[in-house]
């Protein structure tokens, strides 16, 4: 019962605190679009196109600074070098 009334309680103020966000992240967006000059949807577009470019990258320097992968790369390089 006492878990019903303290959701009740908060539930109202985390509606508001959602809708708030929401409003900032759209005022957001449709500022950075007329800065850029650019037509919103064009901005969200280019945007998941960043995103997804960005993770590539990051995917790939993870997967060169794996310690394995770097171990094996560093005994590569010292066999090489005693020949």
């Amino acid at each position: 019962m006492l878990l019903l009334s303290l959701f009740q309680a908060v539930s109202p103020a985390a509606r508001r605190l959602s809708w708030l966000l929401h409003l900032a992240t759209r005022l957001a967006a449709r500022l950075l679009a007329q800065a850029l000059n650019m037509p919103e949807p064009v901005l969200h577009s280019t945007g998941r196109y960043v995103v997804a470019r960005v993770q590539v990258v990051e995917h790939r320097a993870a997967k060169s600074l794996c310690p394995y992968r770097l171990f094996r790369r560093l005994r590569a390089l010292a066999r090489r070098s005693a020949r």
